[in-house]
């Protein structure tokens, strides 16, 4: 749920660390546990655990009960058995696991459902018993020290009041859930419907003009119908929020409120002087003024552009920030506009159409009020793009490159313009020989002939639409020619007159694209010799 302004949730994670290194591999077979945790890291999210905090641990062996919400409280550097009864004694070897919650509560005697009320928290021990922690330790034992890592299970909502100056002494939330059960073993987390209205604690006042209030509460979504904060002192006020918003345990979830708000004024100083502007106390009553300047009539007071008062002075109730702007009324030179629909045209060629006008503006704080026209000229800077009244046409591109020109509007000296743009066609090209890029052929000494699916082509798009055509294509030998290649694809090799074998890569070449492909030509070597009689 947002108030106005939000700071963003602060996730804040305890941390618990082993036991000391120096207590490990302790060799008795039989021992008394005691509890660690990294930091003195306490319930709250904020602070350090402090002598006398106790929790409640549950133990089982190899998945039996062995201990029930023992109760164990901390000594300034770890967590002790209250009594001889909550002693908890092991021996090395079984399967023992630790299931721990805070703060400790003797009714407590099922793991699977500890039940947790948040309450009142006006005052500084509500608060810290509003909010749970659980953990567990599943691992060997080494010593009989446990290392505890907890977990928040609830969530904080934290209230800054800003700009307080004392006036706002305490803060409640309205009908939100507070009751809640936890089953230590699956983590699973239970909230019941029942809502109350919960006093805030007041977290962190200090010297700066500032307030802070906190409540932990179960994991649930505030609603902006239902969850107002109502904040009581020199004003009572109720907030509402502006969108719901998702509480997520071990989270505080930060509402930003500022009590003493400013009205600002927004001077157009050619057009007049003001008074009103400053602080004022949320709730109260504010009035702001405006005398004109010569030359200059007076509009009204607006705020976001929406008019509040056509009058001069314009009384209110302070609720917000709230920034005013005083309008004035004169008259200016011309001014030129000009757009073009559409900006892009076809690249099979099309036409734009210009709508460009001339001024005399009135002007309200040096923006446009009423217009007086005037005759505009248009030019363009591409010959391509030839204008006939208020239109511009423009032929085919037949190139792949976009073109464009500046269309100008000109009226008494001044000039304002657009730019029209035309994209080129878009061409593709595919050249396979038998659906590759290469072909490797063999050729007895004789020669012989080979044929070869050759695809070359091109594809043009224009606007979407595309035409397929077949692309020209040469070819070249690496070696002197000892056959030759028809468009067919045809290759005829001669006889190769020489008693080594002979080879020669054919290479063709795609025009337009460039893309070649290639033949690899092996010839076998003659087998027979010549004699000369």
């Amino acid at each position: 749920m947002r108030l106005k302004t939000i700071i963003p949730s602060l996730l804040l994670t305890i941390f618990c660390a082993a036991c000391s290194k120096e207590q490990a591999n302790i060799p008795e077979a039989k021992g008394h546990i005691t509890f660690t945790v990294s930091g003195e890291s306490r319930n709250t999210q904020g602070g350090t655990f402090e002598k006398g905090d106790a929790i409640g641990v549950f133990v089982r062996n190899s998945g039996a009960d062995f201990a029930t919400n023992s109760k164990y409280v901390y000594d300034g550097k770890k967590f002790n058995p209250a009594t001889e009864a909550d002693d908890i004694v092991i021996t090395k070897g079984p399967d023992f696991d630790f299931y721990v919650y805070y703060p400790y509560d003797e009714t407590q005697r099922d793991i699977t459902n500890i039940t947790h009320t948040s309450v009142n928290q006006d005052a500084l021990s509500g608060w810290l018993s509003s909010d749970f922690l659980s953990g567990s330790y599943t691992e060997k034992i080494i010593d009989f020290c446990v290392p505890l890592n907890f977990q928040h299970r609830n969530s904080t909502v934290e209230v800054h009041i800003n700009k307080n100056d004392g006036e706002v002494t305490g803060a409640v939330i309205k009908n939100v859930k507070y009751r809640s059960s936890y089953n230590l073993l699956t983590g699973e987390t239970k909230v019941d419907d029942t809502v109350t209205d919960l006093s805030m604690y007041s977290y962190k006042p200090d010297e700066n003009r500032n307030t802070q209030f906190r409540v932990t509460l179960p994991e649930q979504t505030l609603s902006t119908n239902t969850n107002h904060i109502q904040l009581s002192g020199g004003s009572n006020l109720t907030l509402q929020g502006t969108s719901s918003m998702p509480l997520v345990a071990g989270n505080i979830h930060q509402f930003n409120i500022t009590y003493k708000k400013t009205v600002s004024i927004k001077d157009y100083a050619p057009g007049g002087t003001t008074g009103g502007a400053g602080e004022y106390s949320l709730g109260s009553t504010a009035t702001v003024t405006s005398s004109p300047n010569p030359g200059y009539e007076f509009v009204g007071w607006y705020e976001n552009n929406q008019l509040l008062s056509s009058n001069q002075s314009y009384t209110f109730k302070v609720l917000s920030d709230r920034t005013l702007v005083p309008k004035y009324r004169n008259y200016s030179s011309w001014t030129v506009n000009i757009s073009a629909n559409p900006t892009q045209i076809k690249t099979a060629g099309g036409s734009s159409a210009i709508t460009a006008s001339a001024v005399r503006n009135v002007y309200i704080n040096g923006e446009l009020q009423g217009t007086a026209t005037g005759t505009v000229s248009l030019s363009s800077d591409n010959p391509a793009f030839v204008i006939t009244g208020t239109t511009v046409r423009v032929s085919e591109n037949t190139t792949t490159s976009t073109r464009s020109a500046i269309i100008t509007a000109s009226c008494g000296g001044v000039t304002n313009s657009v730019t029209l743009t035309q994209p080129g066609r878009k061409e593709t090209y595919v050249f396979t020989i038998n659906g590759g890029t290469s072909v490797t052929s063999l050729f007895e000494s004789k020669g012989g002939t080979a044929q070869y699916t050759i695809v070359s082509q091109k594809t043009i798009v224009i606007d979407g639409n595309s035409t397929t055509v077949q692309a020209n294509w040469s070819s070249s030998w690496n070696t002197s020619s000892f056959g030759s290649l028809g468009n067919d694809g045809t290759l005829i090799i001669v006889d190769n007159p020489n008693t080594t074998q002979r080879a020669a890569v054919i290479t063709l070449t795609q025009e337009g694209s460039g893309k070649q492909v290639s033949i690899n030509v092996v010839q076998k070597k003659k087998n027979s010799v010549d004699i000369e009689d």
